[in-house]
């Protein structure tokens, strides 16, 4: 899969894409199709505890749809759609918990923004 990683070295910090294994979610997590995924400025912040720390998988916020569960999952299938914390988000695919809300029914990339709790912003 294509996946987008914060590559820091001693003067300077880029964006790389990169093709990396599909990961295969493990108990309780799960594995998410990426629709949107959020911008953290912290991702992009020389010196962010990433300064000459060599590459990381950039992304920490999406939304999207399950497309594999992990053992022991059983309040999310295939197919849910689901928002929140998720590693690798600039990713094809991303991994996030099973714990947290599903992505309200309601959203759309066309509708209001949503918090991470699942509540419409005001």
């Amino acid at each position: 899969m294509k996946s987008w990683y914060i590559v820091s070295g001693k003067d300077a910090t880029a964006v790389e894409l990169r093709d990396v294994p599909i990961p295969k979610p493990k108990a309780g997590e799960l594995l998410v199709k990426v629709h949107a995924a959020g911008l953290n400025r912290g991702e992009f912040i020389a010196g962010h505890g990433l300064s000459g720390a060599g590459a990381k998988a950039a992304g920490i916020e999406a939304a999207g749809e399950i497309v594999e569960v992990g053992p022991d999952v059983k309040d999310f299938k295939p197919g849910d759609r689901v928002m929140g914390r998720s590693a690798h988000a600039y990713s094809e695919l991303a991994m996030r918990s099973s714990t947290g809300s599903p992505r309200p029914a309601r959203a759309s990339p066309t509708s209001p923004p949503t918090t991470c709790s699942g509540r419409a912003a005001s």
